[in-house]
């Protein structure tokens, strides 16, 4: 009886040692601590702080979400959009910007509806030329993307390239 009650303990911890052998070789810890955000400097830090204060100012909006773009932040970007006021979120120059962060973000079918949107906004109120034709050009772009399946345009950059070139080929001028 001894031997049976000394083969279960050991049992048992044998078990207990492997899973949590088992739980350390799973966890992972990063090289380097993950901080989005690390190349932004003050003017960064400054536009921050004026959405902070005025959040229906889409010019300021438009500022800072240009800012984490140009800083290769579309994560930030995002974020900053989704934060603001929903009519500021769909002002056209608001709106084509959540089309570019989601497409740096890689997700080129988000991107096409937010385009649609976009542009079906332009046609209800007044938009430049520059940001319907950057638009129907992204629009065509992001087409052209989801025709040849390409779910992320980082992963697969040739075909992302063979897909613009398609797109541009088409040209279309508009004689006033």
């Amino acid at each position: 009886m001894a031997t049976t009650v000394v083969e279960f303990r050991v049992v048992v911890i044998g078990l207990a040692l492997t899973l949590f052998v088992t739980g350390l070789s799973q966890a992972r810890t990063p090289v380097r601590p993950i901080v989005a955000g690390h190349d932004l400097d003050a003017e960064v830090a400054v536009l921050e702080a004026e959405v902070g204060k005025d959040p229906t100012n889409a010019v300021v909006l438009h500022a800072l979400v240009e800012a984490y773009l140009v800083r290769k932040a579309p994560g930030l970007a995002q974020a900053a959009l989704d934060r603001a006021p929903v009519d500021v979120r769909h002002q056209p120059s608001i709106a084509d910007q959540r089309v570019r962060t989601l497409t740096l973000l890689g997700h080129p079918q988000l991107a096409f509806v937010a385009q649609n949107a976009a542009l079906d906004e332009c046609s209800r109120s007044e938009c430049t030329r520059e940001l319907v034709g950057r638009g129907r050009h992204r629009l065509e772009w992001l087409r052209q993307l989801l025709e040849m399946d390409v779910a992320d345009p980082r992963m697969d950059p040739s075909r992302a390239l063979l897909a613009y070139r398609l797109a541009s080929r088409q040209v279309m001028l508009e004689v006033h």
